[in-house]
């Protein structure tokens, strides 16, 4: 953990974690425990922030972007937007000829049940953005399933 190696250096830390039992939160300078869209925390994050560095990819991209513009991000915002987004990550991981499973993007469940017909197989129908630990996906085993699948997911 940074935390560990930087405070024996006298770093102060400021740490932006919603968890109020976040490991990091507890040795740091100080903790913002709110939630991440907040945009006056964001305004005090920056002003006291020399440099940002983020462990988690389920930190809302604009957020970060915004830091970026602030203060020094090493990691940058770019990766996060494309890891973010399941499509985006597999044309990147195919441009740099890295293997992925068949995939495609659709917008209608009709698109789903062609995917199905297509593969001949069943589907594994996933929103975009958002979904963690199986969330955000439905298998779809047969093509009549498809359209109740792709509108569970639009709630999602």
């Amino acid at each position: 953990m940074l935390i560990l190696a930087g405070l024996p250096l006298g770093l102060r830390f400021f740490v932006w974690d919603p968890d109020p039992g976040s490991p990091a939160g507890k040795l740091s300078t100080r903790h913002f425990c709110v939630r991440y869209d907040s945009s006056e925390i964001l305004e005090e994050f920056a002003r006291l922030a020399d440099l940002v560095a983020y462990e988690f990819e389920n930190i809302p991209h604009p957020m970060v972007a915004e830091l970026e513009q602030r203060v020094s991000l090493p990691q940058g915002s770019y990766l996060l937007s494309i890891c973010q987004h399941r499509i985006r990550e597999k044309q990147i991981l195919r441009h740099l000829s890295i293997a992925t499973v068949p995939f495609q993007s659709i917008d209608s469940s009709r698109a789903v049940a062609e995917c199905h017909q297509k593969w001949k197989a069943p589907v594994l129908l996933k929103t975009c953005m958002g979904g963690y630990d199986g969330k955000g996906q439905r298998k779809v085993d047969k093509a009549a399933d498809a359209k109740a699948a792709f509108q569970d997911l639009k709630g999602d």
